[in-house]
């Protein structure tokens, strides 16, 4: 099953983006793309966009994580969008997952108003063709977003809720405790903001319960996002965690472009 993954990224990762038909946007946010914020508005009717993530990882364990991510996403209703990815991980962290093939649907249900805030949801699933992975996970993911100048200054609040329906226990017989969690969340806050005509400011906090049982991660990352042509938008982002299972140091590279 492992090499179907790989299959996957070799196809994202040499897909010809030469032919451009569409425009991809800094003011969309997307997980992972110069910060771990994402808004609630999905990207244009019939876009088709290949992204591409590179997040390098330092933990306070002197292990380095490297997560290469490319996703495959399309609009393909108003208001809907659906991707695929294969997040690949490498180095000396933890790699639980590495190649599974995850999926998602993106729905906002309302554009926002002079006091309503845009809603989305996010039903997420991951199904286990990676590196120690067994059954399918799944979750959903609330979005709002609220623009509070016009400046176009946004407020953004993600809460996700993921089941890991095969828990791994100890030892590795099945008999023993629970060693992963059955359900993990995470919630973010964040700001984005223009920074000049083509770039984007985004800066959030992150709470991340991790796979594994009594971990947590805390992160505070900021980045840019910048409009280099009408299809592409690359991302820099850095952020830095708080508390010993938090990442010490962290970079992110990313790329999208319309095709």
């Amino acid at each position: 099953m492992y090499k179907i993954s790989v299959t996957f990224v070799l196809i994202f990762l040499f897909l010809d983006l030469n032919q451009s038909s569409g425009q991809s946007g800094q003011l969309n946010l997307e997980e992972g793309f110069a910060a771990e914020v994402e808004d609630a508005y999905a990207t244009g009717y019939g876009n088709r966009e290949m992204q591409t993530l590179f997040r390098y990882d330092f933990t306070a364990k002197a292990e380095d994580l490297v997560l290469l991510s490319p996703v495959l996403e399309y609009g393909l209703f108003p208001n809907t969008e659906v991707s695929v990815s294969v997040p690949i991980r490498m180095g000396s962290g933890d790699r639980i997952g590495s190649g599974n093939i995850k999926l998602e649907g993106f729905y906002n249900f309302n554009s926002e108003g002079i006091l309503m805030p845009a809603f989305a949801a996010v039903f997420i699933g991951e199904i286990p063709t990676g590196f120690n992975s067994s059954g399918f996970d799944y979750g959903l993911k609330f979005i709002i977003t609220k623009t509070i100048s016009n400046k176009l200054d946004r407020l953004h609040i993600n809460f996700r809720y993921f089941i890991n329906s095969d828990p791994e226990v100890e030892p590795a017989n099945g008999v023993g405790p629970q060693k992963e969690r059955s359900a993990m969340i995470r919630a973010v806050i964040g700001y984005s903001g223009r920074f000049g005509p083509t770039t984007v400011l985004v800066a959030d906090y992150v709470y991340d319960q991790q796979r594994l049982l009594e971990k947590e991660s805390h992160i505070i990352e900021a980045g840019l996002r910048r409009q280099f042509t009408p299809a592409m938008v690359i991302s820099l982002g850095l952020g830095v965690g708080v508390g010993p299972n938090s990442p010490q140091f962290r970079g992110i590279l990313g790329i999208q472009h319309v095709f």
